[in-house]
């Protein structure tokens, strides 16, 4: 307990002595999804999506410093070939209940969070600065869904030699765009890692900036109930911004 009691001291002495910046930025995302979840013969695509939000800081030193950003981020992945077929997806045929079927399609799965990150920076350079940074993140799952696109025929195995059968002829392709909400079946808490590079410049009261960075998910995001496999996030993301101190 005096342990804990002095370490927090410490660091409300610190900040207390800190320079204060607060800041936004914008960007993209390329989010993929990595795990068990992809059968073989999936080839996965890596999709654009917008990303951003705000941050503040903690300026110890000219080289040491402390942030925390709100972020709105999507994860997920696209993936191009023979899988199972949502049960929305279908119309027009008449398909047994206990029938699973395949076909070769874009799947396009797309995530939205709100994320927290902390990260420790090292900043380097006088005018034009460089700098670091890494630390966790948790995020909240606003909504998740799966979005179904393409035409094929259907296949009662996933290697998709074996074309489903209508009347003893085989049935017709089938044109899918069909949209299902899966926010029940996503853990809404993830976690992990982010961290990454950038420049910054001064410009008017505060500094323009440009950085790179890698998100890594370190968790599940996958409910056990719903049986789809393990999956982690993961994405490489892109921002410009402007920040100024506070004091």
């Amino acid at each position: 307990m005096k342990s804990g009691s002095l370490i927090v001291f410490i660091f409300f002495c610190l900040v207390s002595k800190a320079q204060v910046y607060v800041g936004a930025k914008s960007g993209f995302n390329m989010p993929d999804l990595a795990g068990t979840h992809l059968q073989k013969g999936i080839t996965s695509h890596t999709g654009i999506y917008p990303y951003g939000g705000v941050l503040a800081g903690f300026q110890f030193s000219h080289r040491l410093s402390f942030q925390t950003e709100a972020n709105f981020s999507i994860q997920g992945g696209k993936w191009r070939g023979i899988q199972p077929v949502p049960t929305n997806a279908i119309t027009g045929i008449n398909i047994p209940e206990s029938e699973n079927l395949y076909a070769n399609y874009q799947l396009n799965t797309i995530l939205n969070y709100i994320e927290i990150a902390v990260l420790a920076k090292i900043t380097l350079g006088k005018k034009l600065k460089y700098y670091a940074g890494i630390g966790p993140y948790i995020s909240y799952l606003i909504r998740a869904k799966k979005i179904a696109t393409g035409t094929s025929l259907l296949y009662t195995d996933a290697a998709g030699s074996m074309p489903f059968m209508e009347k003893d002829s085989v049935a017709p392709a089938i044109f899918m765009n069909s949209t299902l909400v899966i926010t029940e079946r996503i853990n809404t808490i993830n976690a992990g890692l982010q961290g990454g590079a950038g420049i910054q410049y001064p410009v008017g009261c505060g500094n323009i900036f440009l950085e790179y960075r890698a998100i890594l998910g370190l968790t599940n995001i996958n409910r056990r109930n719903y049986g789809e496999g393990k999956s982690e996030t993961n994405s490489l993301a892109i921002a410009a911004g402007y920040f100024f101190r506070m004091k």
